[in-house]
Order: structure tokens, then sequence, then C-alpha cells
């Protein structure tokens, strides 16, 4: 839950499966209502009012926002103004429309009416609120989360495991399933088998963190290095990142890219190794995935968005 408004007559919250909408008797999804444009498409994380116009801004925007609209940003101003107290969980926006009063908090959208609080349940499509990874083999997907490990299609969903998941890659008729505890699964949808925990007993750290492909060579990022599956294991942990968490993991040829959790992005392979960080132009140190494309090196990171790293 990141941030409610007021668009189209009704009210609108942010959430982590998209934008959803209540008119007055229930919630639906939404697109991005007329006047109102969302800063990251389906994930929007914060509006913003400038001069009676709701557009787009960061999720650490202004904190002041006008009643006559309908708005009290500051989760901290004093409750009597509001009419009610404070919600069950830790409020992070609040909105007032009419004699309602809507609270994203950190257990979940809540609305306030009557002098109580209730919790809302929204709408969604997926079986986790806050998906940490899609694949798809075939017509199916598989699904994960916080909540845990779903295969189906949208709406029909069927549990595989109820452990948070980390991070899914499918490679052809695979999948491969990262926990968060750092056991690496592999699921194979067609023909419905799991193979837990694949790396206990074969490798020397087995914790993953990340998973990543180059050619028929699976890439297993851990704590302070990698592992190479293909025809046989081969691990590497460089002192460069002696501690850290290879939190992505990407190769071609020879050449191994590695995205980390405190050092930014390494090369390995093909010449010397080559750092990218703040100190080298790339603003985060926390990266959460790579991706090699014939215009250079695409990389995600935790908060200062998505880079190109070129003639790389």
């Amino acid at each position: 839950m990141f941030d409610l408004a007021i668009a189209d007559g009704g009210v609108v919250a942010a959430t982590n499966g998209g934008l959803v909408r209540f008119d007055g008797a229930r919630w639906a999804a939404a697109a991005s209502p007329a006047g109102l444009r969302s800063i990251e498409g389906f994930r929007p994380l914060s509006f913003l009012l400038a001069d009676g116009r709701r557009v787009a801004g960061p999720s650490k925007g202004a904190r002041g926002r006008s009643l006559r609209e309908g708005l009290i940003l500051d989760p901290g101003a004093a409750w009597p103004q509001v009419g009610i107290g404070r919600p069950p969980a830790y409020p992070y926006c609040v909105l007032k429309s009419g004699g309602t009063v809507f609270a994203g908090t950190s257990a979940g959208l809540y609305r306030g009416e009557a002098g109580c609080w209730r919790r809302e349940r929204l709408p969604s499509r997926l079986p986790v609120s806050r998906p940490n990874g899609i694949a798809q083999v075939g017509g199916t997907y598989i699904v994960g989360g916080l909540g845990g490990l779903f295969i189906g299609q949208p709406g029909d969903w069927k549990p595989v495991s109820d452990a948070a998941i980390r991070q899914i890659r499918g490679y052809g008729k695979e999948v491969w399933v990262v926990h968060g505890s750092g056991a690496l699964d592999k699921l194979e949808p067609q023909t419905d088998r799991l193979f837990p925990d694949v790396l206990t007993g074969a490798a020397k750290r087995p914790w993953t963190a990340s998973v990543g492909r180059t050619g028929s060579t699976m890439l297993l990022g851990g704590h302070g290095g990698w592992a190479e599956r293909a025809a046989a294991l081969k691990e590497s942990y460089p002192p460069e990142i002696a501690g850290d968490v290879v939190t992505a993991i990407a190769g071609h040829d020879a050449v191994r890219w590695v995205g980390t959790q405190k050092s930014g992005v390494l090369r390995f392979g093909n010449g010397p190794i080559r750092r990218w960080n703040p100190g080298t132009g790339l603003p985060d140190t926390w990266i959460t995935a790579l991706l090699p494309t014939p215009e250079g090196l695409l990389v995600a990171t935790a908060s200062r968005g998505l880079y190109r790293i070129v003639g790389d």
C-alpha cells in the first residue's frame, strides 16, 4: 500500500498489485484514471497535488496536501481533525473523503467509518500481494512472493509452497525458484515435478540469492561468490566480493557480471576486473537484476531505477 488519491469520483489506491478504485460500494482494479498519472505504470508509488492537478511524483515527495481535496498527508497529524482514532497498524498515507477515512498502513488498507476501522479486501488476479518473481511455461504461470509459490493462470492458482520466494527464473521447460531461506528448487510445470534444494550436498556454500544463465550453464549467486552448474559444478569466491551477497548475476561466454548488495556491479573474466558503483557513475550499490542485451548491460537498482552499461 503506497498512496491514496481522489480521481474520477472515487478513491484510488496505489498498491503492490497496481491501481484499485473504490466507487463507494466496492473496490475494483483500475487503469490510470483521467487526470491521475502513475509514475511506474502498474506499480505506482506516489501522487502529488500541483495547482489542483494530480501529477506523477517521487515516492518521497512533498508531505502537505489540502483538506479541501479530501487529503491528509502527514500520518503524524493530530487525529482528532480526522474524526477517528489511529488505525490498527502504522499509517503511511491517509485520505479523508466525506465521512470516510482511508489509511494505507504497514498491514494493508483500512477504511474508517463511524469511529471504527475495517481492513479492506482489494481485488487482484495475482495469488500474492507482492510478487517477487514470475515465469511462464506454455500457458502456465509460476508466481512467487512473500505469500508462497503458486502455479496456474490469473484467477485460478494452485499453491505449491507457503515459503517466502525471493526470485523465479524460467529457462525452457524448467523453472528455478530461489526461496527466502536461500534454498534453490527446480520445478518442471509440465510434468508437475519439483526437485527441492538441489544444491544441498553439492556446493561448499549452498545458500542461493540469485539465478542467471548463459548458454547451458546455470549461474547461482550466493554469499561471497557464485556457482556455475553445467556438466559439473564450479564455484568461485573472489576476494573482491568477500562478505557481500550476489543479488543478481548474468554472463556471456567467459564474462560474468555480478550484481551485489553493497558493492554495485563487477565484471569478471575477459581482462581486468571492472567495477560500477557510485564512484564510477552508477548511483546505487544494491543491484536487483542484470540483463545483457545487444545495446549493453541493463542494471536494475534497489532505489535509483534502471541503467544501461554500454561498451563493455
